[in-house]
C-alpha cells in the first residue's frame, strides 16, 4: 500500500524559495542598472530621495564587473535572508502544531 506523504501547509520549502527569490533580485538588480546606465540623472535623483540624503560627490561605478558583482552580492543576500526567515518559520510552525 502506497502511502501519502502528509503536506503540511505551513511548511516552506526555503531552499526552493531563496533560488527564487534570488532569480527575481538579479533581474530586479540587472533592470536597476539598466536604468541607472541609460537616465544616470533621474536615477541619482531617486536615489538620493530613498537614502534621505544629497550624494553630490557620489558617481556611478558602471563596469562589467559591477554588474556582475553586484548582481551575485544581491542575490546571495536576499537569498540567503529568505532562505533563513523560511527555515526560522518552518521551525516555529512545527513547535506550535
Amino acid at each position: 500500500m502506497i502511502r501519502e506523504a502528509r503536506l503540511n501547509m505551513n511548511e516552506i520549502h526555503a531552499e526552493k524559495l531563496a533560488l527564487a527569490t534570488s532569480l527575481v533580485v538579479a533581474v530586479l538588480y540587472a533592470a536597476c542598472w539598466g536604468v541607472v546606465l541609460a537616465l544616470p540623472e533621474v536615477a541619482m535623483s531617486l536615489t538620493e530621495d530613498m537614502l534621505h540624503m544629497r550624494m553630490e560627490s557620489v558617481e556611478w561605478q558602471m563596469t562589467p564587473r559591477s554588474f556582475l558583482l553586484g548582481a551575485v552580492a544581491w542575490a546571495i543576500a536576499a537569498g540567503g535572508t529568505v532562505w533563513l526567515i523560511g527555515k526560522l518559520y518552518s521551525r516555529l510552525c512545527r513547535k506550535v502544531a
